[in-house]
Order: C-alpha cells, then sequence, then structure tokens
C-alpha cells in the first residue's frame, strides 16, 4: 500500500527544492509501527511517500521492497523497518545533509540507536533507487542486495536519526535473539555480530529488562546443541515454528536450563572467575543471572523439559 504523508504542502515557491523520498516498510505488526509511520508524516521540509508490505515473510517483503524499489521515481528510498523510529522531524533532512557532506552517494547507511543493546546498530539504507541493480533477495541476508549498492557507511552520529526497538514486546525480543544467533552460527567465530552479544550482555547487566532475557535466551538457544533444528523459518513471524520459539523461550525453567548448558559447555559452571573471556559464557552469565527462579537446577529442569516441551524443530530436548 501507497500513501503520500505530506505531499499536500505548498510548493508554489519551493517546487525545485523539495525532496522526495520512498519509504519501504514491510511490517508484521510490531508495536512501533503506528509511531514509526507517525514520524514520517510530522518531517518537515520534504515530500515523503510510504509504502507498506504487511504480514509477509521476512524475504518475501524484501523481495517486494526490491521490486518497489527497481520502479521508484522518487530522489531517495529508505528502508525503514516496521520497529523503527524517526528520531525527529528532521530526521529525513538530516539524511539529505549526511547524503552531501559525505559526497552524495548512490547509498548512505547509518546506524539506528537500537533498544537491546543501548547502542548504535547499522541498519538504515537511504539510497538512490536507481542504483540498486540486484534482482533477488537471500533469505537469511535479506539486506546485501542493499550493501552490494556502492555507497558510505556511517559508523557513529552525535544524535540518533532513527531508533530501533523502542519499547519492545517480547515476539520482538525473541525474534531479535533468533535472528543473530542463526547469523552467528553461519558465520562463526569471526562474526561482527558478536560484538552485538557484547554490547546485550553489557545493556542486560544495566538493565535486566524480561525483554533482554528472552532475547538472551533466544541466542543462547540457537548456540546450543538444543538448537539444531532453529533456522530461518523461525523467523516468519506468522509461522508456526515462531510462535512455538515465542512459547518456548518465555519459560524461565527453560532460559537459566539454556544458560546452565552453555556454562557447562565451558566448564564454568563450578567456578565463576574469567567468565567474560568469551562472549559465549558471558551470555550465559547474564541469562542465567537474569532468571529469577535460581532454585532450579539442571537435574530438576532437564527432565521436564524431556518430557513436556519440544525444542524448535520438532524433536523434543
Amino acid at each position: 500500500m501507497s500513501v503520500s504523508l505530506n505531499s499536500d504542502k505548498d510548493r508554489s515557491e519551493v517546487t525545485n527544492e523539495i525532496k522526495t523520498v520512498l519509504v519501504l516498510t514491510a511490517t508484521v505488526g510490531e508495536p512501533q509501527f503506528e509511531a514509526g509511520q507517525e514520524s514520517l508524516r510530522l518531517q518537515a521540509g520534504v515530500d515523503v511517500e510510504s509504502f507498506v508490505i504487511r504480514s509477509l515473510g521476512k524475504a518475501e517483503a524484501h523481495q517486494v521492497m526490491l521490486e518497489k524499489a527497481h520502479s521508484a521515481c522518487a530522489d531517495r528510498v529508505l528502508k525503514l523497518d516496521g520497529d523503527m523510529v524517526l528520531a525527529a522531524p528532521d530526521s529525513m533532512l538530516r539524511l539529505f545533509q549526511l547524503a552531501d557532506v559525505n559526497g552524495s552517494p548512490d547509498r548512505l547507511s547509518v546506524p539506528v540507536f537500537d533498544w537491546f543493546t543501548r547502542h548504535d546498530l547499522h541498519g538504515a539504507h537511504f539510497f538512490r533507487p536507481s542504483a540498486v541493480t540486484a534482482d533477488h533477495v537471500e533469505p537469511l541476508h535479506t539486506d546485501r542486495w542493499l550493501r552490494e549498492v556502492g555507497g558510505v557507511t556511517v559508523r557513529r552520529l552525535p544524535n540518533p536519526v532513527i531508533l530501533h526497538a523502542p519499547n519492545p514486546d517480547l515476539e520482538q525480543a525473541v525474534r531479535y535473539g533468533l535472528q543473530r544467533g542463526l547469523k552467528l552460527r553461519t558465520e562463526g567465530p569471526r562474526s561482527p555480530h558478536w560484538l552485538t552479544v557484547y554490547r546485550l550482555v553489557r545493556a542486560a547487566r544495566h538493565d535486566p529488562a524480561v525483554e533482554r532475557s528472552a532475547c538472551l535466551a533466544a541466542i543462547a538457544l540457537v548456540l546450543s546443541s538444543e538448537g539444531v533444528g532453529v533456522s530461518p523459518d523461525h523467523l516468519d513471524h506468522g509461522g508456526d515454528a515462531f510462535r512455538e520459539a515465542v512459547e518456548y523461550l518465555s519459560q524461565e525453567d527453560i532460559q537459566q536450563h539454556l544458560a546452565e548448558r552453555l556454562l557447562v559447555r565451558f566448564g564454568y559452571l563450578r567456578s565463576y572467575r574469567g567468565l567474560y573471556r568469551h562472549p559465549l559464557v558471558a551470555l550465559a552469565m547474564l541469562l542465567a543471572q537474569s532468571v529469577r527462579r535460581r532454585e532450579v537446577s539442571v537435574k530438576d529442569v532437564l527432565p521436564r523439559v524431556t518430557r513436556n516441551n519440544k525444542r524448535p524443530g520438532g524433536s523434543p530436548v
């Protein structure tokens, strides 16, 4: 669905100055979606058109985005996820200014300020539609078609232009963790997403919110022996696999079980000395600390998990 959000502005004297932006958003009902659309309506000095893709799987939605980008007539296209919100009414103008000071590249990638890690993540792309050459989307690395467009990546901004996942819900937290866990498992020890894990652990130490615990549990699941059946299918918000994962990972017993299994794997269950030397151990330790029911032990949890729970992927734990 395409909606022109502020095209009724008086252009009688500034026709040649107003820039046009097509904003592509895929949504599966994120709690930030309405706030994100409202932030587009509040943008000043820019003609914004919003194209929304609803309730499709991640890869399908990004394929629609790719096709829409190929046919766009706007000066620029902004890919704004359903869980992102522009930080201020001048955010779009700031994106144009950032592009200008960086030589007006075909693609400008900027950080978004992430609630989960309390840190900047690289995730918003502002690009010329004519520069897009790809014709397909990869299921796991859905933004790769954008990274193939030559451009500039801004690593840090003094003030955020875009906010990522403010006020998340439990489903968002699980999806966030599953996606990063899958990338870590695929890319191995050299994955840049280990830095995300490190920042997530630090944020959990500062603010051990329930949503951060669920996110840690999702990452721990994918990286553990129980998570061998987790696949990109589990990222489909409307699918049975995703709903099963949310139900499974919302249990405090399961969260502690995953944490202790990771600690056992690295031989640190009895000794906390040197826990933060490995990101997996740090992740597991923070997850264990975040679970309030500390009286539950591995011996108590494992039989109950085996009898009554199935891990995402279908087979018993």
